[in-house]
């Protein structure tokens, strides 16, 4: 058996559409990573608590479930044929055996909820139906006595989501019933049923609490180039919020993949870049990257807001202000709060000073960045080509009676099969 087995057109399961890709077995880990680059998730192998597949229309669906209060992992598109590979991979390489779990599909919505730290799932005798995160879950409260409504996040990162569910708790509950209700009660006693119990249940796993309104970090007036606006920025515990006069987004973490840092060449301005998957829709446009602009030259000085849960929650917060260029103290306190990763200027050092060559895509003129692992196109359209999916650099300056005096050239920059991205050209020479 080779050291790492790849299964291709493989699509995450999570909030919104599925995001397709390709996973790979590997030996100290599991990897996912969407097609054309972007989100990846990384399991490993000991941080895999047990693993099932369930066939449901459209292929088999291979879940894997992490210790903690990890969010589990769920991957479709692979094929019947290929379980009896699958099980050998995971009892060898992870010492795991990959089980069989039955799926309702009939659509009875009669049966029993099941809490744990990081999912509240579904079942139709025995058979699971559904799963829901516990982390996407924003408020529990009671409609009824005996009725649960949740509400979930709101995200602008993503297309089509699930915003509220309820589920209705008889007293004569297995799991969650209260057997001697009704009872008298004291004037300042609290009913006990069955849809009490199973809010309490919600609520102790969900952290609903730790996310007040107040946000912990605010930045007002930032200017954005995609999408062009100017909005304030609030960074709270679980989201961050842009709002201006014409933007309104609300953006989980989740969905934050990395942040970039780039000095714009020879000015005082500065890139703050957001690299989202999934992206954001403003009109009929979709937006993977937002694109913001601080001057280097405005110095702030901001004091997260932090209660006692707040300050458990992100230990990497430093203590005091954070303080220094905008563009600096923002993608500092973003990293702190949102936990992506930040990338700044490679080595690179162009002829005429900076970080980045000046270079046109089409009709737009901007600056081309080589950083470490890609090319970074900025600022609209802002095109992310990472090395590992280039296929092939060409250099090009057409021939003519002024190619001596010609202070450009053309890079066509071919990308392997799902790399994506359109390829800038004529940087200056």
């Amino acid at each position: 058996m080779s050291t790492e087995e790849t299964f291709g057109n493989i699509s995450l399961i999570g909030r919104g559409v599925p995001a397709p890709g390709a996973v790979r077995f590997g030996q100290g880990s599991i990897s996912w990573k969407k097609t054309g680059g972007g989100r990846s998730v990384d399991v490993p192998a000991g941080d895999i608590e047990t693993m099932h597949y369930s066939q449901v229309p459209g292929g088999v669906v291979v879940t894997v479930r992490r210790t903690g209060d990890k969010d589990p992992v769920k991957l479709k598109g692979f094929k019947g044929a290929d379980l009896v590979n699958l099980k050998e991979l995971c009892q060898t390489r992870y010492s795991k055996s990959l089980e069989k779990k039955d799926v309702q599909i009939t659509g009875r919505n009669w049966g029993e909820v099941s809490v744990t730290k990081s999912s509240v799932g579904f079942t139709v005798d025995g058979k699971e139906s559904f799963e829901l995160n516990t982390k996407d879950i924003a408020s529990v409260s009671l409609a009824t006595k005996h009725e649960v409504v949740m509400e979930f996040h709101m995200d602008d990162a993503v297309k089509d989501a699930l915003v509220e569910m309820s589920f209705y708790v008889p007293p004569s509950s297995a799991e969650w019933g209260a057997p001697d209700w009704p009872k008298d009660l004291a004037e300042d006693e609290i009913e006990i049923t069955g849809a009490k119990n199973l809010q309490d249940a919600i609520v102790n796993v969900a952290n609903i609490t730790t996310d007040s309104g107040t946000p912990i970090a605010e930045f007002e007036s930032v200017s954005l180039i995609a999408p062009r606006g100017k909005v304030a920025i609030e960074l709270h515990a679980s989201h961050m919020r842009l709002t201006g006069s014409a933007a309104d987004f609300k953006i989980s973490y989740g969905a934050l993949q990395r942040v970039y840092l780039l000095p714009k060449p020879n000015t005082a301005q500065t890139y703050a870049v957001l690299h989202l998957d999934p992206p954001i829709r403003k009109g009929q446009t979709f937006y993977a990257f937002i694109v913001a602009q601080f001057n280097q030259n405005e110095e702030l000085e901001i004091e997260p807001a932090l209660d006692d849960d707040l300050k458990r929650k992100f230990p990497s917060l430093e203590d005091g202000v954070y303080e220094g260029p905008s563009g600096d103290v923002f993608v500092r306190l973003l990293k702190a709060i949102g936990g992506c990763k930040l990338t700044r200027q490679g080595q690179f050092t162009a002829t005429e000073g900076g970080a980045a060559v000046k270079a046109a895509n089409k009709a737009e003129v901007g600056h081309l960045f080589p950083l470490e692992k890609s090319f970074f196109y900025l600022p609209k359209p802002a095109v992310l080509l990472h090395y590992a999916d280039v296929e092939s650099v060409e250099f090009e300056r057409h021939a003519g009676p002024a190619v001596a005096t010609q202070r450009t050239f053309d890079v066509r920059i071919s990308m392997r099969a799902g790399g994506g991205g359109a390829p800038p050209s004529r940087p200056s020479e």
